[in-house]
């Protein structure tokens, strides 16, 4: 608030540049628009709105605490000003990035290119901050007579409203919106188990392959997990996807079976709220298809759905069923939240398909969700290898593989995956859905204790 006023948009600009052209023309007739006789925007044009006498910084820095839209007007020179000290410009955008709930709606004028700011970028903010403004798909601006406010920017502008108001409307539902989280540091804790490491133990082997020969051992009838001195193993049949081995150097053979040892998941933190914690696993634990077919719809009910749709896919059954109950006993699943998440055209790079919310006990990350996340690189388990996954042989990343994400990918049988080399900032690699050598990272929502 600023004078005794609220105002939801903040307009951006160089006043070298033709953006104060353009900022004018937006405050004008952003100020006016109404719907049905009712104005909808409460904008802030810092010439237009600034007080006669008044610090342009102090005033910016009130107006932005609670403002729900930053316009960038990106001139030519936009983000290489920000080196230069006492920048307006940089004040700004910094006092933007520490308001958690603003969303940023870059307009490309003529002359600017990202490629040619990339440097001047890096100098000045954090790879996360950068994050938040970069990856948008921006609104072109070619010149004022081929710019329509209300046909090219409201729309914008009204459904970022309106997202906010959905936010606060399923906040009591645990929504998962990374807008409404603050990021998580990426420390490790436990919780749950899977099979993950292969035991090369031969005693260990002898005595578990005597034990089921002589049915002397127990196998639990909700995992299918043996039980043997107070441990757990898993056995499954090897299927590599490459010439691979386990992480002791032991090759894997397709046919070939073998025991795994059932450890405790180790999970990274990955955003969190004052009540709970949004964790990914920091190892891959498994290779699943996303779904089985690679045709670019499927029929469900009658009606053609894109094959990268997560609500239908398998790997979303796959999670909130076997993983889930596998995983954790029913003091842990206790501890789980049913998480609603996010599967909208904002939450992926290829903005192609919009799918609702849905409400999950296990789930996989967006596009959006890993945007800050630093631990991309991570190694598949012994047990992923021998189910199929991928797994690196390259001297600088071996035994890492690729996971999937939950966001379409560029065709309606694709979806965005994570490498190898843990990127996820760039633009997105992705595998077809029916892929089985693609890792699970699962994600998981838990009450903090």
């Amino acid at each position: 608030m600023y004078g005794g006023k609220q105002y939801d948009i903040f307009i951006a600009y160089r006043g070298n540049s033709d953006g104060g052209q353009l900022g004018s023309r937006l405050f004008s007739e952003l100020k006016n628009y109404t719907i049905e006789g009712e104005k909808v925007f409460k904008p802030f044009f810092a010439p237009e709105c600034v007080k006669k006498g008044d610090n342009f910084k102090e005033a910016a820095t009130e107006v932005l605490k609670e403002t729900k839209i930053m316009i960038m007007l990106l001139s030519e020179g936009f983000f290489q000003g920000c080196l230069e000290e006492d920048d307006i410009v940089l004040h700004e955008l910094k006092c933007a990035l520490k308001n958690k709930n603003i969303s940023f709606v870059p307009i490309v004028m003529h002359g600017f290119e990202y490629k040619k700011e990339e440097s001047y970028l890096n100098d000045v903010f954090e790879t996360d901050e950068i994050n938040r403004f970069k990856h948008i798909s921006a609104i072109n601006y070619y010149g004022i007579y081929d710019f329509n406010v209300e046909r090219d920017l409201v729309p914008s502008l009204i459904r970022y409203q309106e997202d906010k108001q959905r936010s606060k409307m399923v906040k009591n539902e645990n929504m998962f919106d990374p807008d409404h989280f603050d990021i998580g540091d990426g420390r490790v804790i436990t919780f749950g188990r899977y099979p993950q490491s292969v035991v090369n133990d031969i005693s260990t082997v002898d005595a578990l392959a005597d034990g089921i020969f002589n049915q002397e051992i127990d196998i639990d009838p909700r995992t299918k997990w043996i039980s043997m001195n107070g441990k757990h193993y898993s056995v499954a049949k090897e299927n590599p996807f490459n010439k691979t081995t386990f992480s002791s150097g032991k090759d894997i053979t397709a046919g070939q079976r073998n025991y795994y040892l059932v450890e405790p998941i180790v999970w990274r933190v990955l955003y969190e709220s004052k009540e709970s914690l949004i964790i990914i696993s920091d190892k891959l634990l498994d290779a699943i298809p996303f779904n089985y077919t690679r045709e670019e719809h499927m029929l469900i009910d009658g009606l053609r759905i894109p094959s990268n749709s997560w609500e239908h896919s398998n790997i979303r059954k796959w999670l909130n069923s076997e993983f889930f109950n596998i995983s954790f006993d029913e003091f842990d699943q206790k501890r789980i939240l049913t998480t609603k998440i996010l599967n909208d055209e904002d939450s992926a790079y290829y903005k192609k398909i919009i799918g609702k919310p849905t409400d999950e006990k296990a789930f996989l990350a967006s596009h959006k969700e890993i945007q800050h996340f630093k631990h991309g690189c991570a190694v598949t388990t012994d047990y992923a290898r021998a189910r199929g996954a991928y797994s690196s042989t390259s001297s600088s990343h071996t035994g890492h593989g690729d996971w999937w994400l939950r966001s379409p990918g560029n065709v309606s049988s694709s979806v965005e995956n994570v490498d190898r080399r843990g990127i996820c900032d760039l633009k997105p690699f992705c595998n077809y859905v029916n892929d089985t050598s693609a890792s699970v990272r699962p994600v998981i929502q838990i009450l903090k204790k």
